[in-house]
């Protein structure tokens, strides 16, 4: 009677332990726990006790496998993420290249230039060599 009562106090004592780990998360330690349990049950041919164990460890590696595919997608959302962020500060440095060099023309300096552009375009000389070189480009 000692011997059930000793045998089933370990047991007992094994579930208790495999639930606090299971609580604060210790997943490892709890599915070594639970095979403890297993091996207790099937010494102490506990039929029973090792099938509730046997579906829990199955849920516990279920689980498991989970959480590592969960690691797997998060890694590569993070490299994506990454290689966005990359990019993103590249184009922000483009950016402001960029508006540095604006910033160094000055207000004066563009007019002049669109004035330029203006003179050159509305030149009659420019819009006949314009009309000849569409007709080059465009036969009918």
């Amino acid at each position: 009677m000692r011997r059930y009562r000793a045998r089933h106090k370990r047991l007992a004592e094994l579930v208790e332990q495999t639930d606090k780990a299971l609580s604060e998360g210790r997943y490892q330690s709890a599915l070594e726990l639970a095979r403890q349990q297993e091996a207790l049950a099937t010494q102490e041919e506990l039929p029973g006790v090792r099938k509730a164990n046997r579906d829990i460890i199955a849920a516990m590696e279920g689980q498991k496998r989970q959480a590592e595919d969960a690691r797997t997608v998060a890694a590569a959302s993070a490299a994506h993420l990454q290689q966005t962020m990359d990019t993103l500060t590249g184009d922000l440095a483009q950016l402001q290249d960029a508006r540095k060099h604006l910033d160094q023309i000055d207000n004066e300096e563009l007019e002049k230039m669109v004035n330029d552009l203006l003179t050159v375009a509305l030149d009659p000389g420019v819009a006949e060599l314009y009309s000849k070189l569409q007709e080059l480009l465009n036969p009918t």
